[in-house]
């Protein structure tokens, strides 16, 4: 994990072994991928079983029981199984709270990756149902992080975090390298929230950061909020110039009093393009003696310009121009609709 924050020969010896058996599995899957869509079944299932059988080992040998996580516990070796899915189901819970711990207790909302982990580090806070820890890290001003570099002074990504010779980088480091970078590809899909969903972009998904909450996640968010808004992101504006068009996305959170919450997005959507839109059922919370509170679900209503297209809990009926339905996502904070080509303006409102 090239220019991490601990000292070389600690970042050789812990996280050498580990990305590279990670790798490997990981290239094994992609491998099956690739030969499935090529209709070459038999390099498809020869790649997916031998990936199988690398699952069990993998997690015997680098699991330390000791620390709740893999190798020696710090970030990056606890990243990569989780980004895999390769974290068996008894200690699942625990690996995600060691790394979440990590990074906002022990580090203070910093992170402490490198060139490997970084790359990891934003999809699986995301991935896990913290995009609110995810965009505090991409936020961060304080060493080290991206908006360090940019007090310094940076126009261009760094080799490492602190832009001199130091003990994670003892020869001078270029300041014009991408493996720090990674973050940008996060920053469209989650901080913008657009996503493909087929290839060429005929089909995209857009999905604000507030639609990545779990239930079981939006209540720890609440309480290290304390009971203020989700995100410390008030919005986002931006566009992707696909194969089909410009995909435009604005989006942005109110609480205009008390008792009243408004999110908005804006989404422009080419000629043959569609659209999953994911919009956030629950947008803020108050703490009422260290219980995490949040609107009833009736008093969540949707509209699309003046047409109401959710109320209790169901898809209202006719809905909007070019709107077809929507349904809540099983356990997640996100509420879908498909969408044609078009231009949109939702309005997620909450009453207390």
């Amino acid at each position: 994990d090239w220019c991490n924050m601990y000292p070389r020969t600690q970042e050789i010896a812990t996280t050498g072994p580990i990305s590279a058996c990670f790798h490997y599995m990981l290239d094994l899957q992609l491998l099956s991928g690739f030969a499935l869509i090529a209709g070459n079944n038999a390099d498809a299932t020869k790649y997916l079983d031998l990936h199988r059988k690398l699952l069990e080992p993998f997690h015997t040998h680098f699991y330390n029981k000791s620390v709740g996580g893999y190798v020696d516990g710090t970030q990056t070796v606890n990243l990569l199984p989780l980004f895999g899915r390769y974290v068996p189901d008894d200690v699942q819970s625990t690996v995600e709270t060691n790394l979440i711990e990590d990074i906002v207790k022990t580090h203070k909302m910093h992170l402490t990756t490198g060139a490997v982990g970084t790359r990891y580090i934003l999809p699986v806070l995301t991935q896990l149902g913290r995009p609110d820890i995810a965009i505090a890290l991409a936020n961060q001003s304080s060493f080290p992080s991206w908006g360090n570099w940019i007090t310094k002074g940076a126009t261009s990504l760094w080799e490492n975090w602190s832009g001199v010779a130091d003990e994670t980088h003892p020869p001078a480091p270029t300041h014009d390298h991408i493996f720090l970078g990674s973050h940008g590809s996060w920053l469209y899909e989650v901080g913008l929230g657009i996503k493909p969903k087929l290839p060429g972009f005929e089909t995209v998904i857009i999905r604000p950061p507030l639609a990545y909450f779990k239930n079981e996640t939006i209540a720890d968010a609440c309480r290290e909020s304390e009971g203020q808004m989700l995100l410390s992101l008030e919005g986002a504006e931006g566009s992707y110039e696909s194969l089909r068009g410009s995909i435009s996305v604005t989006w942005s959170q109110q609480k205009p009093d008390a008792n009243h919450t408004v999110f908005r997005l804006s989404v422009d959507l080419p000629p043959s393009t569609n659209a999953s839109v994911y919009l956030p059922q629950r947008v803020t919370c108050t703490m009422t003696d260290g219980v995490a509170v949040f609107p009833p679900a009736e008093n969540v209503t949707i509209y699309e310009g003046n047409n109401l297209i959710w109320i209790n809990n169901y898809f209202h009926w006719p809905g909007s121009p070019g709107i077809t339905s929507g349904g809540q996502l099983g356990t997640e904070n996100a509420i879908v609709f498909e969408a044609g080509s078009g231009y949109y303006e939702f309005e997620v409102r909450e009453v207390y």
